[in-house]
């Protein structure tokens, strides 16, 4: 089988993209999003449903960002903790922050049930696994927080031998095991959302990149394009993809590099021990990695190692493969059909923002829980932008963060992770897993 530096995802969106994207783009129109990825197509078919008329620009192709290049989990968590909320916030002020998790985390299951979308949606099994002892108390604290507030999604703790006996992970520390949670294929699901605004009107633009927006956001600039597009409002929603036509925006988003690969299929009787439907394994070291069924659940689909890509794609697939074997030995044989990368934005403060600023209307930010917050705050976004209300709570009101060194190029991330990767390796060594 040969070797795809594209995402999986790709294989079978079932659609017909072409029929989506405008032959013609209009002079003028009510509302521009830059984007066409979850949160922009969530923002232009809310505003198509307030009677707008919408054009999105794209700067290469329908589904080509991160939005078809995630691991499809669905989550109701934010990326800080409770616990970390609560220092920041207080108990009081940190609630908030995390109903908004279980906001957006219901957001995205409804959605796809109210409107039959067909994108894969399954009840997820999560192993989350401890390399060290203070890992698994951190993942203790987790569990009795969450647990705490919800009986919905549900978190036990494991001990080594019980993660040993459910996922045949031998050295662990012990585990989390969370019930409640979903997966889906995020391919199909941009597919879907981008059918939604179509059918309710929205204008799709592909190859179309935005080099300047104009003054108190009434207009676009397009590359190649002799006039400028008139619009009532303009919409940003490339979170990690910013680029410097939103320069205010882009010195507020850390853009960062992961990395996702795909198995060849793998042998139906090994797949049913190791990887049964819909399950999904996290290890928790400090540069994350992760491993999930494919929704046809014959391949191992896994992911992480945020940073660098050097010696390509080919080279970053031996990596990450290298870390499903640490876990599972008898894998060292499976061969790998596909690798790719995307850019997850965060910010400063690793909570998602919504809001408006320089007259443009924007959501990004999403640290890592782009799937459900990005679907959520799209939503939010376009009904700030056509005027109606909104319920973001205080990812609508809080300051959006920058700091004085930082202009959009994360020249402090290759040190932080060279850190946590050294620090990884000590932990495998120490542990008799060799040097990682």
């Amino acid at each position: 089988m040969s070797f795809k530096a594209e995402p999986y995802w790709w294989e079978d969106r079932g659609w017909n993209r072409e029929a989506l994207v405008a032959r013609e783009v209009p002079e003028s129109c009510d509302a521009v999003v830059v984007g066409a990825g979850i949160t922009g197509v969530m923002a232009a078919w809310r505003m198509a449903q307030a009677g707008l008329s919408v054009v999105v620009l794209e700067q290469g192709m329908l589904g080509q960002g991160a939005s078809s290049r995630n691991n499809g989990m669905v989550v109701p968590y934010l990326k800080p903790s409770p616990h970390e909320l609560e220092k920041r916030f207080g108990p009081e002020g940190a609630v908030p922050y995390l109903n908004g998790g279980e906001t957006a985390f219901h957001f995205v299951r409804d959605l796809i049930r109210d409107r039959g979308l067909d994108c894969d949606l399954e009840d997820n099994e999560r192993f989350v696994i401890a390399n060290r002892p203070g890992d698994m108390a951190h993942l203790v604290e987790l569990a009795e927080a969450y647990n705490a507030r919800s009986d919905e999604v549900t978190w036990t703790a494991l001990s080594s031998d019980e993660v040993l006996e459910q996922t045949e992970v031998a050295g662990s520390e012990g585990g989390v095991l969370v019930r409640g949670t979903y997966c889906l294929h995020p391919g199909k699901y941009h597919a879907r959302l981008v059918e939604l605004a179509h059918a309710a009107g929205v204008r799709f633009v592909e190859k179309a990149e935005v080099t300047e927006i104009g003054a108190e956001g009434k207009s676009v600039s397009v590359r190649g394009r002799a006039a400028p597009i008139r619009a009532g409002r303009v919409v940003v929603a490339t979170n990690g993809y910013t680029g410097g036509f939103a320069g205010w925006l882009r010195r507020r988003i850390i853009p960062v590099r992961a990395y996702m690969a795909c198995s060849e299929p793998v042998a139906p009787e090994v797949m049913a021990r190791l990887f049964p439907p819909a399950r999904s394994v996290t290890v928790a070291k400090r540069n994350l990695f992760w491993m999930r069924t494919s929704p046809d659940g014959t391949r191992v689909m896994f992911g992480g190692r945020a940073g660098a890509c050097r010696g390509g794609l080919m080279r970053k697939a031996e990596d990450l493969k290298a870390d499903v074997v640490a876990a599972y030995p008898e894998l060292k044989d499976m061969g790998v059909s596909h690798c790719w990368e995307g850019v997850l934005g965060f910010s400063f403060g690793q909570l998602p923002h919504v809001g408006t600023m320089n007259g443009v209307h924007y959501a990004a930010g999403f640290s890592g829980v782009g799937l459900t917050f990005g679907s959520w705050l799209g939503d939010q976004l376009g009904r700030l932008a056509a005027g109606e209300e909104v319920t973001a709570g205080p990812f609508l009101s809080s300051a959006f963060e920058t700091r004085p060194y930082y202009f959009g190029q994360p020249w402090f991330l290759p040190l932080v992770i060279a850190k946590m990767n050294a620090a990884d390796r000590l932990d495998a060594w120490r542990q008799g897993r060799g040097k990682g």
